[in-house]
């Protein structure tokens, strides 16, 4: 844990007040300058009244000129528009549905409306308050609403992720990390958008380039309480069994998404030389496909053991089901109805189509490149694999090998192919530690003595292997050897320190 980290959990007000602060110098920077102008156009006759000597002249000359300056970047801030957020829109004239349910939220949780919704290609669903100008008097609020996330959630699932975004709009209830938590985007926007070479906006992108990042930085930990805070929220709404669903679905959906579906469909370059299916076309039929329950239930276990990281506002499942509830977190699989179908109805298939086509023009050249250079690969390890029985490889062909039989090759044939080259018994290290590590995770005795070959080779793999080493070992139920291997992972860290 880290001293911010710290800070923010054992001396909360002194944190709250410290990003309040933080955030005021934001804004105590953008005012100075319409303040600076108006003080000094009332200064400046007066200087003029009373100068007698010319040096009394050069001060009102300069008064002037920093005037002038001010002037200028106060119509800079006047004049600039901050962009709000990309994205297909989603007008209330088109899907009223969508609409009535965002409007019936706002009005629950006594918050702003909703202003515009805009549709992207991320797992995501977000509120961003963007200020109108460069003067932050007033807000638009954008609703980021990722067309993968309504094809993995029902609609029901989507009322409690809407509700809990609503409910984090800056309001009495919620002072200060409402609006310090939107904040965050604000400054966000500032740093991006005062591009150009006029006063005010090299002033500004001098500022916010080095402010928005420290703001977000040290805001984090705000951040993550007004999550946990919207988790709770959700419940003044929706009943527990409601909220505790749809958060873990959510995060289990996104993490297979993430992680299993979008690189399982780019590994398919490596067969296929134009992309066998589109994914926004077949994702809700992927997900149901190919999300059963034990999968479901084993990327939950990830989640739940996941470490939170410092990198990122949103708090861990773990953290947010403690905040939340004592019980058991549940998945929901398969649905039923996704809140696509609910709400995007018939203007479904032509947006998946839209984001289809964007995504082949940005993917289908690398999907080539990678395809052409997979064939190449292929080939080649195919050369080598002919020489493996006739024991021709030198060390460094037998490591290319290794690594190109894990990526091309299925974990049956690349588990026959491993034990293979083992018994051609190279002299690299590197080969044995690649091998031991992949037949360890197949569940194969094998790849301990590997792993022992490895670390006798060359000691400074030691830690790792006996990592590995112990994990199975505490797998297969034999948990005194993995307190052995633990410990001479110890021993050997120690006497390298030494």
């Amino acid at each position: 844990m880290g001293k911010l980290a710290r800070l923010a959990d054992k001396a909360t007000i002194a944190y709250l007040i410290g990003a309040a602060a933080l955030a005021f110098l934001g804004y105590v920077w953008i005012v100075a300058f319409p303040v600076a102008a108006f003080v000094l156009a009332i200064k400046i006759p007066l200087s003029m009244w009373h100068a007698e000597k010319s040096s009394d002249w050069l001060t009102v000359g300069a008064l002037t000129a920093c005037m002038a300056v001010c002037v200028w970047i106060t119509i800079d801030l006047v004049r600039t528009r901050i962009r709000t957020p990309g994205g297909q829109p989603l007008s209330r004239e088109r899907y009223p549905e969508l609409w009535a349910k965002l409007d019936q939220l706002a009005v629950e949780y006594n918050a702003k409306p909703i202003d515009q919704v805009r549709l992207n290609n991320r797992f995501d669903l977000e509120i961003e308050r963007t200020p109108t100008s460069g003067l932050p008097a007033q807000h638009t609020h954008s609703l980021l609403i990722g067309l993968p996330l309504l094809q993995a959630v029902s609609a029901d699932h989507l009322s409690v992720l809407l509700a809990r975004k609503i409910s984090m709009l800056p309001r009495l209830t919620n002072w200060p990390t409402g609006w310090l938590y939107h904040l965050r985007s604000s400054w966000h926007r500032y740093s991006k958008d005062f591009q150009g070479w006029t006063p005010g906006k090299l002033v500004m992108t001098a500022w916010f380039s080095w402010y928005a990042p420290l703001y977000i930085r040290y805001s984090m930990y705000v951040a993550r309480r007004c999550e946990l805070n919207a988790d709770r929220n959700a419940l003044r709404t929706h009943d527990e069994w409601s909220v505790e669903e749809a958060i873990t679905t959510c995060a289990v959906h996104k993490a297979f998404v993430e992680k299993k579906l979008w690189p399982a469909l780019l590994r398919m370059s490596q067969k296929y030389p134009n992309p066998p299916l589109l994914p926004f076309r077949n994702m809700q039929t992927l997900i149901e496909k190919e999300l059963d329950r034990d999968r479901a239930h084993r990327l939950l276990d990830g989640l739940l053991n996941a470490k939170s990281l410092d990198d990122t506002h949103m708090p861990t499942l773990r953290q947010r089901w403690r905040s939340l509830s004592h019980n058991r977190p549940r998945v929901s699989t398969p649905m039923r109805s996704s809140a696509a179908q609910r709400y995007l109805k018939s203007t479904l298939k032509p947006l998946q189509e839209m984001y289809d086509k964007l995504w082949l023009r940005s993917h289908l050249p690398k999907w080539r490149e990678r395809n052409a250079r997979a064939r190449n690969d292929r080939q080649r390890l195919q050369e080598l694999l002919e020489q493996v029985p006739k024991d021709l490889l030198s060390n460094d062909e037998i490591w290319e090998c290794t690594l190109l039989v894990r990526q091309y090759m299925g974990q049956k044939k690349s588990i026959e192919l491993y034990k293979a080259l083992l018994a051609t018994e190279p002299q690299d290290p590197r080969v044995y530690f690649n091998i031991g590590s992949f037949l360890l995770s197949c569940r194969d005795a094998q790849g301990v003595d590997a792993l022992e070959t490895a670390m006798s080779m060359d000691g400074r793999f030691t830690p790792d292997a006996c990592e590995l080493i112990s994990e199975f070992m505490s797998f297969t139920g034999e948990r005194r050897k993995a307190k052995t291997f633990q410990q001479r992972a110890i021993q050997y860290s120690d006497e390298a320190v030494a």
